[in-house]
């Protein structure tokens, strides 16, 4: 995001904001919306991406086994409704499954 485009690493202090910042974030919508939402998926997803940035490389790897997970679990309940919704052969469905069976 907006924050993410002014970090520079000359600034470790706006590198401390903006994790903070989206942990702050994250914290709010797993509360909100559970820990399997695409946009706590999302926020997590951007939390590993600052991490890796910041060198925090160990927590960043942790962290994104539990995205690929979420991520993964968020698609196969998306398929799930679109079979039900749609049926199977569905474009809508065919290009989720597909999407679940690239991660």
């Amino acid at each position: 995001g907006l924050l993410a485009q002014q970090v520079t690493k000359d600034n470790p202090e706006k590198w401390e904001q903006a994790e903070a910042m989206t942990r702050e974030v994250l914290a709010g919508q797993e509360a909100l919306n559970g820990p399997v939402h695409k946009d706590t998926v999302n926020t997590r997803e951007h939390l590993v991406s600052l991490l890796v940035k910041i060198g925090k490389q160990d927590e960043a790897l942790a962290m994104k086994h539990e995205v690929m997970e979420a991520k993964a679990q968020v698609l196969q309940d998306k398929v799930g409704m679109f079979e039900e919704m749609y049926g199977a052969n569905d474009p809508r469905t065919i290009g989720t499954r597909a999407k679940l069976k690239s991660l």
